[in-house]
């Protein structure tokens, strides 16, 4: 990731625009400089000095010499931050987007055009958490800026960091597009929430897509099963049915992009091999299941 640097290009277009009618060597006679110099700065191939630029905006009589160099406050901003569409978006404390509140920042005299060091400093003291995104990270790197980043909440669990990111880190490495399952990951995790708000919920809990249509019972239970069940037992089935699936459906979805065989076919696959262990265990009496299961696939 490359720093800030001046927009030779636009700055050209924009002596052109203030040229107007005049020809070059007329232009070039007012400012002080050739019309060789005249050509190349509309070309974008050389910049003015802060000395030229001044008499050029002084000849314009309509624009500050920090808009000439750099442009409007937004367009200004959005350069330096381009890798970063979070800086767009509405902070949680403020109405007002980040850019807009730097934007604004620019305008007060709080931060300055050419301060990119202070400018991004200042972003951070307005949204710390920025701190944490891949992109930013980079950015700062680009810019030599050193801070201290926060750790993830995760970070503190034992048990993440005894057993799952080991996991993680020796299976993961061995992925090169590792990325393209992160939305499979999770949606998993939203499906396991779920289930874990289905345990304490005395209603439907919040799920990511809300399911359509009502769930019904006969077409997952069998008769003899719902015979058995109150009508209080039967409405709390159907909640939680219809709030976990609507939960996993996503994850369903997701699934079948990412694998050339339906999951559908899989959890058959599943139930079949898990119905051939039962009927063999019967004659395996000093094992349990989860012992013969695991025995049966190594």
């Amino acid at each position: 990731m490359s720093v800030y640097t001046l927009d030779k290009k636009r700055i050209g277009e924009s002596i052109r625009l203030i040229r107007g009618e005049l020809s070059m060597e007329a232009f070039a006679k007012q400012i002080g400089v050739t019309r060789g110099t005249i050509n190349n700065y509309e070309k974008g191939r050389i910049l003015p000095s802060r000395k030229i630029a001044i008499r050029i905006v002084e000849f314009e009589g309509i624009h500050s010499i920090d808009e000439f160099l750099y442009g409007k406050p937004e367009l200004y901003l959005s350069n330096i931050f381009k890798t970063i569409p979070e800086i767009c978006l509405t902070s949680m404390a403020n109405e007002l987007t980040l850019l807009q509140q730097l934007a604004k920042a620019l305008d007060s005299k709080i931060i300055n055009y050419g301060d990119e060091l202070g400018i991004i400093n200042y972003c951070l003291k307005l949204e710390p958490n920025l701190k944490k995104m891949p992109e930013f990270k980079s950015l700062l790197t680009a810019y030599s800026i050193e801070v201290e980043i926060d750790r993830f909440e995760i970070e503190h669990d034992e048990t993440y960091r005894s057993t799952l990111l080991p996991i993680l880190n020796r299976e993961v490495a061995t992925l090169e597009n590792f990325s393209d399952y992160l939305p499979l990951i999770g949606f998993i995790i939203e499906s396991i929430k779920t289930n874990e708000e289905l345990k304490v919920s005395k209603g439907k809990p919040s799920v990511p897509l809300p399911r359509k249509s009502s769930v019904a019972l006969e077409r997952y239970f069998e008769a003899e099963f719902l015979t058995d069940l109150s009508a209080y037992e039967k409405y709390k089935l159907a909640g939680n049915l219809e709030a976990l699936g609507a939960s996993f459906f996503k994850f369903f979805d997701e699934f079948s992009k990412q694998f050339p065989i339906p999951i559908d076919i899989l959890y058959r696959d599943y139930l079949n091999e898990t119905k051939t262990i039962k009927d063999a265990l019967q004659y395996e009496i000093k094992m349990d299941l989860e012992k013969y299961k695991k025995a049966f696939w190594e």
